[in-house]
This record gives structure tokens, C-alpha cells and sequence, in this order.
């Protein structure tokens, strides 16, 4: 059986701090994708606004495209 008696070592300390660190940083990272998209996704739709004012619909019929 492997037993370690004491504290690790500075560098094994900076080592798992790094880590830890590292971790902890993608999981807010994650939760915060998840959120956005959640947002994203469930949000209120968006407004699309066409810009024909007082114009009759004959006259969109007739455009080129």
C-alpha cells in the first residue's frame, strides 16, 4: 500500500493548485455556455421590423427579387 506521511512538496502543491485552478475555471466557463444558450434558445424572440411604411402591397409584389 502506498502512504505518504507529512505535506507534499512546494512544487507538488503549485502543481495541484494549477490544476484545481484550471478546473475550476472550464466548470464557470461550461455553466456559463450552458446559460447563454439556454438564454439563447428560451429568450424572447426577436423583433424583425421591415422598414415599408405607407406603401401598398402592390408595390412589393413588383420588386425584382
Amino acid at each position: 500500500m502506498l502512504t505518504r506521511q507529512g505535506r507534499p512538496s512546494l512544487a507538488d502543491g503549485i502543481a495541484l493548485g494549477l490544476i484545481a485552478t484550471g478546473a475550476v475555471s472550464v466548470g464557470i466557463g461550461a455553466i456559463f455556455a450552458v446559460a447563454s444558450a439556454a438564454f439563447e434558445m428560451f429568450g424572447a424572440a426577436p423583433a424583425v421590423l421591415m422598414p415599408v411604411h405607407d406603401v401598398d402591397l402592390t408595390a412589393l409584389m413588383t420588386s425584382p427579387v
